[in-house]
């Protein structure tokens, strides 16, 4: 049987006479939580219609996303993610979420290719497939290791 080292392991044991040093997170990160709420009946959201709501700081890594959410109505579905509206990040935590129905959702970030951010960071909620009800709540949290 053979032991391998991961690739943080193996930085850290390096000779060479530079050190590749690893990310805070990877070693003794510390959980910090993001939350943003829409309120019911608090503005008229259409069809598309993206919400701003919070910001990640630099070298954060988005790790579990927890949603809570009312019935907005049939065919109605939520994206969460970060940058423009038509980018392939729009997603990168949630992707088509059915929240037709009341309900809530745990678990890890859809985009497994989301290490770490290198500035701060909007993060948006965007919904799709149908005009939502206006007077549903909707609250995200984003769990993130952060030194």
């Amino acid at each position: 049987m053979t032991d391998i080292n991961s690739i943080q392991v193996a930085r850290r044991g390096s000779t060479t006479a530079v050190q590749t040093l690893n990310s805070p997170w990877e070693v003794s990160g510390k959980l910090r939580v993001a939350y943003g709420k829409i309120a019911a009946s608090a503005q008229t959201i259409a069809q598309n219609d993206r919400v701003y709501l919070f910001d990640l700081p630099p070298n954060a890594a988005p790790l579990l996303l927890r949603t809570k959410y009312g019935a907005f109505g049939a065919s109605v579905t939520l994206d969460v993610g970060y940058g423009a509206a038509d980018a392939s990040t729009e997603n990168a935590f949630e992707s088509a979420l059915d929240i037709s129905a009341a309900g809530s959702t745990f678990g890890f970030c859809d985009d497994a290719s989301v290490v770490s951010t290198t500035a701060t960071t909007a993060v948006y909620a965007q919904f799709e497939g149908a005009n939502p009800a206006d007077d549903k709540d909707l609250e995200v949290w984003l769990f993130y290791a952060v030194e």
